[in-house]
């Protein structure tokens, strides 16, 4: 299976009977393998990015906007679900709730 977005692209390989993981920025021409230690180290970084980008200090959800989408991605498995959920609410703001 490969998934292409853009010039980044996902490859999925059987080796030894075990699903691998494949990942090229530059289209397809060199490929390095991800683990899911490397998985979770850019979804930490993308956070990162979003919480500069929509920073919670400015009433934005940063983070947790995208920490909503994947909850929903691992609960309903429908990424177009997910997308038509969340996409309208990028700008969505919250109320600072006071811990008691």
């Amino acid at each position: 299976m490969v998934i292409r977005l853009g010039n980044l692209v996902l490859m999925v390989r059987k080796y030894n009977e075990k699903p691998t993981i494949y990942i090229s920025s530059d289209g397809g021409k060199s490929w390095a393998y991800i683990n899911f230690r490397g998985l979770l180290e850019i979804v930490k970084l993308y956070y990162e990015i979003q919480d500069i980008m929509y920073p919670q200090t400015q009433g934005h959800l940063g983070r947790w906007f995208v920490v909503a989408a994947l909850v929903e991605l691992a609960r309903w498995m429908d990424v177009e679900r997910v997308i038509s959920m969340f996409i309208r609410r990028r700008n969505v703001h919250f109320e600072e709730v006071e811990e008691m």
